[in-house]
């Protein structure tokens, strides 16, 4: 049943052009500048999540983001799962 399920639920991760890539990347490194609170959309493992933060740093070397969320706890996540980034609001902390 659990395999059914997951079956059922599985998402395909869309495709992210080049240009949606630079755009990411300048709103992270805008962000960083102004400590402003960033909504993340990621895919993983066939779904997509949400996490809400701070981005720390970004490492395109390693291809992933550091991001510290509302509650203090540090995520990374790789570049390429990303697919969509919002100011999470208008407040700068």
């Amino acid at each position: 049943m659990s395999r059914l399920y997951e079956e059922f639920n599985y998402k395909e991760k869309p495709a992210i052009d080049e240009q949606q890539y630079e755009q990411f990347n300048q709103m992270m490194q805008q962000a960083m500048a102004r400590t402003q609170m960033m909504g993340i959309t990621y895919y993983v493992n066939g779904d997509f999540k949400y996490l809400r933060g701070m981005i720390r740093d970004v490492h395109v070397y390693k291809g992933e983001v550091k991001i510290l969320d509302e509650e203090g706890k540090i995520h990374f996540l790789f570049l390429k799962d990303i697919v969509d980034i919002t100011y999470a609001n208008d407040e700068i902390l």
